[in-house]
């Protein structure tokens, strides 16, 4: 079966025959020129504003991987940095789309995936791709070929093509891009107003196992007189939804280290330090000649608690309107404090499911949710908020539990990218001394 021919009930037009020519003349002259193709312009557009600035922090050369790639045009538009009409213009004759006619903006090795041989052969020849898979994806053995691809991948590209594949397709190969080792985007689109069933669906696969970060929404191209027929209330323009979305934030499916939140969301560990510890401030604290004024137990303990996190937070200048983030956030208690006193704005990053239902249980309570925000489960070092947005990133006894040196570099390396030029990192961490004894 085709990848690019829908099911018949959604009545899109056939463009097999074009997909099986040796060059893309046929798709730049039949759909690109005489449907006003435009769509690569937008996609390029919201890659540029959403991706574009993180790509820097990928491993270098990044893998990217363009699913269902046809000819490579959208390739061409992000990688390429071209607009639909320099692509026009690359591929006006045989001679000039034999290459690319703009060099890549960033380093990276590409692979196509799709179902036409001779579109593969053009996209390698051209070096628009480095290699390319040639698989029928609604089968178990093309899922196969692909699925080691979607694993390296760091880039996913994928142009309203992911309504051509099973659900059980795309859902092996996005759960497998999003086990991929380190931070991973991938940029989606989605047409309208074909097939809306299975386009729903196919949201909801991707949302099952990657974040959404952001979109848009654009003209595609216009419909051919075919499609009209049958959508003849929907105007001349067919439309296109562009989804960016990530792969490491929180708890990703596949083998990783849970420790530290296995052992926060245990019934043992959460007991003690609602009782023991006694109050929504889950810091080791500052104990001076104050705090031993006080009855040993959870009230010195809350007081310590509550003196380190005053003496932290002055570090940075809280003001109203300030962008923090508390990473390491336990029930809040900081980012509370912060929302109530200076009228700031915090976003929490914490692992602890459990942590986390208190912290906006609480923060509810205390009418703080339109400052303090605890939008899921998530690791130091990949937060899901975008880059040089903060003005400050408080973290309190917490980079202990980034397990090793190397996620402990990646952490710190994450709050330099979400800072303001000039923002403050302050964190205070338990250590070993020169004179521990460690046995």
């Amino acid at each position: 079966t085709p990848f690019h021919t829908m099911a018949g009930a959604a009545k899109k037009q056939d463009f097999d025959a074009i997909y099986r020519q040796p060059n893309p003349l046929a798709f730049r002259k039949d759909i690109m020129e005489s449907l006003s193709y435009v769509c690569d312009d937008f996609t390029r557009q919201e890659f540029d504003r959403l991706l574009l600035p993180l790509i820097p922090q990928l491993k270098q050369p990044c893998n990217v991987v363009d699913l269902l790639c046809c000819f490579g045009n959208t390739t061409m538009a992000i990688v390429n940095g071209m607009s639909v009409e320099e692509i026009h213009q690359n591929w006006s004759d045989e001679a000039s789309c034999k290459t690319v006619a703009r060099p890549r903006r960033f380093p990276c090795n590409i692979t196509g995936v799709d179902i036409s041989q001779s579109a593969l052969d053009y996209t390698t020849s051209s070096g628009i791709n480095d290699a390319s898979i040639c698989a029928d994806m609604n089968t178990s053995a093309g899922v196969a070929q692909v699925l080691p691809a979607m694993k390296s991948a760091d880039l996913l590209i994928s142009t309203a093509a992911l309504v051509y594949l099973t659900a059980e397709t795309v859902d092996k190969v996005i759960r497998e891009f999003a086990s991929g080792e380190g931070t991973g985007y991938a940029i989606v689109n989605f047409l309208n107003p074909f097939n809306a069933e299975k386009t729903d669906e196919m949201k909801r696969i991707l949302l099952k196992y990657l974040t959404f970060v952001g979109s848009r929404a654009s003209r595609h191209r216009k419909l051919s007189e075919h499609e009209k027929k049958t959508f003849g209330a929907y105007g001349d323009w067919a439309l296109l939804e562009i989804w960016v979305l990530q792969r490491g934030v929180g708890k990703p499916p596949g083998p990783v280290d849970t420790k530290a939140q296995d052992y926060y969301d245990s019934a043992d560990a959460f007991n003690f330090y609602r009782t023991v510890w006694g109050s929504e401030c889950l810091h080791v604290g500052i104990y001076d000649a104050e705090t031993d004024q006080v009855e040993l137990g959870p009230e010195r303990i809350r007081l310590a608690s509550v003196k380190a996190m005053e003496k932290l937070t002055g570090k940075v200048a809280p003001r109203q309107d300030m962008r923090i983030m508390d990473m390491g956030s336990g029930y809040g208690h900081t980012a509370r404090s912060l929302a109530k006193k200076y009228r700031s704005h915090v976003s929490c990053v914490e692992l602890s499911k459990k942590e986390n239902e208190l912290n906006r249980q609480l923060t509810e309570a205390e009418g703080l949710a339109h400052l303090v925000s605890c939008p899921s489960e998530r690791s130091f070092t990949n937060t899901g908020e975008k880059s040089g947005t903060f003005d400050a990133i408080l973290s309190e006894d917490s980079f202990l539990h980034a397990a090793g040196t190397q996620q402990r570099q990646k952490a710190i390396a994450e709050c330099a990218r979400l800072l303001k030029p000039g923002g403050v990192l302050a964190f205070t961490d338990i250590m070993q001394s020169a004179t521990c004894n460690k046995d």
